[in-house]
Formats: C-alpha cells, sequence, structure tokens
C-alpha cells in the first residue's frame, strides 16, 4: 500500500504556487488550509471511501484495510491494485437505515456498498482497485429504462408497476 501525503497551510490559502516533490510526484495544496494525496512511487490508487446519507448513524461502523470508522465519515486510502474486504456492521441489527459506503478511485465512483441486510450484524464487501470503471445505470430488469450494461445502480431507474410488491400499481388492477 502507498503512503498518505497530508498538506497544512498554516494561513488557509493554499500554498500559493509551492509544490512538494517526492521522486517522481509533486504534490500541491490548490486551496484552503489541508489536502491529502496518495504516493508510492506511481503504484497506487487515491481511493475515497465515504460512509452515510441514512439515519441511525451511531449504529454503524466499519473496518477497511486496518482502519475502523463510522458514519458520517470520508477516508483517503492509498490502495495498490486488488482486492481489499470492506466490513460493515450495524449495531442495532437492522440495517444501514439508508447509509451506503461509497468508493471513489481517482475521482470516479467505483462501488457503492449498502452495508449488512436486517437481521445480520456484520457484512463483508470486497472492493477492486484498479479495475475497469463501472458503467452507471439503471440496473432494475423491469424498469422501462434498464440498461443491461450497466454494473453500478446511479438512482435513475423509473418508477413502474410490479406485481410483486403489495403496494404496487398492478396489486390494485
Amino acid at each position: 500500500d502507498g503512503f498518505l501525503v497530508t498538506m497544512n497551510d498554516a494561513y488557509g490559502d493554499g500554498w500559493n504556487g509551492n509544490v512538494l516533490t517526492i521522486g517522481g510526484e509533486s504534490f500541491t495544496l490548490d486551496s484552503g488550509a489541508q489536502g491529502t494525496a496518495c504516493y508510492t512511487g506511481s503504484q497506487s490508487d487515491d481511493v475515497a471511501v465515504s460512509c452515510g446519507g441514512g439515519s441511525w448513524q451511531s449504529e454503524v461502523s466499519w473496518t477497511f484495510n486496518g482502519v475502523s470508522g463510522g458514519a458520517p465519515n470520508t477516508s483517503i486510502f492509498c490502495l495498490t491494485d486488488g482486492d481489499y474486504v470492506f466490513t460493515g456492521c450495524d449495531s442495532f441489527g437492522d440495517g444501514w437505515n439508508g447509509n451506503t459506503a461509497s468508493f471513489t478511485e481517482n475521482g470516479v465512483l467505483m462501488a457503492v456498498f449498502d452495508g449488512p441486510a436486517p437481521g445480520e450484524e456484520c457484512a463483508d464487501f470486497t472492493y477492486t482497485s484498479g479495475g475497469d470503471a463501472p458503467v452507471p445505470g439503471c440496473t432494475d430488469p423491469g424498469a422501462p429504462n434498464y440498461n443491461a450494461d450497466a454494473t453500478i445502480d446511479d438512482g435513475s431507474c423509473e418508477a413502474y408497476c410490479n406485481a410483486d410488491e403489495l403496494y404496487s400499481c398492478a396489486y390494485y388492477l
């Protein structure tokens, strides 16, 4: 794995054009008081894991690559290509209540984990760093705008009648 480079600026306006160079890589802080970047000699990916977005966040916890966290949280990891296990837990056992863990690699959303199912305390999710970027789209085969090529649901599925669901419009027909 790589090294996380943490850059600080006491005044809070960035480094004003100054640069930190390690080996053949350069880092700068364009604005603000703090920033992070990933360094392993150009062989790692900067992976951000963001957890949150739902209710009962105090019940949510996770571990990933030797780091533990909860919700809300965003952590940056320097990962070499390969598989990594993310373990998400819910202390009450009723699922993550809308919270998710999103994995963004070099600025591209790569995966989303919805947490353990209700009734499970913890669940593992395997994240592959360095893989192909996912294809966003509607992954619900019953939706009118279903995209068979989509590998990650982007929330764009259009509503439709589903006879399998109790309160679907088909139930009343």
